[in-house]
């Protein structure tokens, strides 16, 4: 049966905007290859530049966001009124909506949003499954999200599409006897990546891709590790994509200066095209996902190891979770101690001084990446799971 999915979330703009786009327009792209039709729903203001449009279609996925007003107002009072508007207008579509063969993915992990767009699709009769890519209520201090987490998100919904084998364990903790839950890995967009070449580079870097202010711990690690390259007399140079405040890039630059580091040695690009993001990745000759001794860790798989794979080029990660299922030390990734700033110092030097054995871990790491990250694997089974939930 042809199945119609509205992804619904309040954590991105679309079809441009955090980490979590790419596994929204992946996850759906598997579907749309088995014949289902799919469409995104942000409640999100737009904070990206690269979108020009409320609404339209990107790689065959119809989008439109649901505030009147896409541009993020300065005023908090005007935010909320729009905010209440934009769900008022989601329960509009879901009226409209429906049918027999819809169903709704909500991404939105622990939120009053995702509860409130759970008790929409029950008034409306319309079966849910749930994103669970993260499971981080202990390292956030949040008492409500944890409250959702194992009250409502699996209770109210019929499925759960879980990134590790630690958050499906838990999915099933706390769902109800019938509740369905599929486990999808990182994905990777492996149709662009396989066919891209990299262009000739005069001085390598390293990479790293992220919402700084949100993980400003793991850019304070490379920071440092930046700083003890610098101390062995072998410098590296690192650039940190994604959205930043002034008062994060402040406290990193401010680390580096007290360490007599170039503050250009660590560059802040910001939101770049995907064009752009491309070509950084292609082109780097590392890329840096740092994982920590803690909740969040234990459960998440970086989604963006799935794209460093495909480029044929090191990970430098810890063995904690779900990357230990799928990297092997020297193999397809470099493992160091969570926190051992003068390890990552060592390791991105390493792979500067030794370019045919980090080409074989590039290697390796690619092909596991064609056996496991590949969307396209997935499309079949995400669509028979979907089938399963809505019957």
């Amino acid at each position: 049966m042809i199945m119609k999915v509205i992804c619904i979330t309040n954590q991105t703009a679309f079809p441009n905007g955090e980490a979590c786009v790419s596994r929204i327009i992946l996850i759906g792209k598997a579907l749309i290859k088995a014949g289902n039709s799919y469409t995104v729903v942000s409640a999100c203001f737009n904070k990206n530049k690269f979108n020009k449009s409320a609404k339209g279609e990107h790689e065959g996925i119809k989008f439109y966001h649901s505030n009147i007003l896409w541009e993020r107002p300065k005023s908090i009072i005007i935010r909320y009124l729009f905010d209440v508007a934009g769900v008022i207008n989601i329960a509009r579509l879901l009226y409209l909506e429906n049918e027999k063969d819809c169903i709704v993915y909500i991404y939105s992990h622990g939120t009053f949003f995702n509860l409130i767009i759970q008790v929409y699709s029950i008034i409306f009769r319309i079966k849910t499954i749930q994103e669970v890519n993260e499971w981080d209520y202990d390292v956030r201090k949040g008492l409500l999200k944890e409250w959702f987490y194992k009250n409502t998100m699996f209770k109210l919904s019929h499925g759960a599409i879980a990134i590790s084998d630690q958050i499906a364990q838990n999915v099933r903790l706390y769902c109800r006897k019938d509740f369905c839950v599929i486990q999808v890995p990182i994905l990777a967009d492996s149709d662009k990546l396989k066919c891209k070449k990299p262009i000739y580079c005069n001085y390598k870097y390293g990479l790293w891709m992220g919402l700084v202010d949100g993980y400003i711990k793991d850019v304070e690690f490379i920071a440092n590790g930046l700083i003890q390259s610098f101390k062995l007399n072998n410098p590296v140079k690192i650039f940190i994509c994604g959205r930043f405040s002034n008062q994060s890039k402040q406290r990193i630059e401010h680390l580096l200066s007290e360490n007599h580091v170039p503050l250009d040695s660590l560059v802040f690009k910001g939101y770049v095209s995907n064009v752009e993001l491309l070509d950084l990745c292609t082109n780097a000759s590392f890329f840096i996902a740092p994982l920590w001794k803690d909740q969040k860790s234990e459960n998440r798989f970086p989604t963006k190891i799935a794209t460093f794979m495909f480029c044929r080029k090191v990970v430098i990660t810890s063995s904690i979770g779900e990357v230990t299922k799928y990297l092997s030390d020297k193999y397809n990734c470099l493992f160091i101690d969570p926190n051992d700033h003068e390890e990552l110092a060592r390791q991105m030097i390493w792979i500067e001084n030794n370019n045919e054995k980090s080409l074989q871990i590039g290697t390796n790491a690619y092909k596991t990446a064609l056996t496991f990250f590949d969307y396209n694997v997935y499309s079949q089974s995400l669509s028979s799971f979907f089938t399963k939930v809505n019957k």
